[in-house]
């Protein structure tokens, strides 16, 4: 192996090559520096990110748990409503049966109240007949009761 001798000229371009790498490792770090500081920066931006995502899911969740309790609720008031109609119908049905049976009765009392008429027609004819009867009995009772009174006293 041979060896050179480092002379001036040598060292100096060495020199400047070392000084070259130092300045291009100074600008490297110098750019490190930069990428380190866009990247801690990145990553705040990525959590403060993920954070409102987080947030957000929990805000979508509590929404969701609003709405089931809401739906619930629509259908409590559903099924109140429609037990409130079921009433409601079987009111207005009991109000309907009542009513026809109002109106059967007092059918029933006019259909009474006309047979009761008919009655009293008929005693007052029958009351009439026995009166007429009665009128008649008394003046044959009276005629026979002369013609005895002139039997029995021939000269009156």
């Amino acid at each position: 192996m041979t060896t050179s001798r480092w002379n001036d000229e040598k060292l100096d371009r060495l020199a400047d090559l070392v000084s070259g790498i130092a300045t291009d490792v100074q600008g490297l770090t110098q750019k490190l520096e930069e990428t380190t500081k866009i990247a801690n920066g990145n990553a705040r931006a990525i959590q403060a990110i993920a954070d409102a995502m987080a947030e957000a899911a929990e805000e979508r969740r509590a929404a969701a748990e609003e709405r089931r309790k809401a739906a619930d609720i629509i259908n409590s008031n559903a099924r109140v409503i429609q037990a409130i109609a079921d009433a409601m119908a079987e009111a207005a049905e009991e109000r309907r049966a009542a009513a026809e049976e109002r109106r059967a009765a007092a059918e029933e009392r006019r259909a009474a109240a006309e047979e009761r008429q008919e009655i009293l027609g008929i005693i007052m004819q029958q009351q009439s007949e026995i009166h007429g009867m009665q009128t008649e009995n008394q003046r044959t009772w009276e005629m026979l009761r002369d013609r005895r009174n002139k039997e029995d006293n021939p000269n009156t």
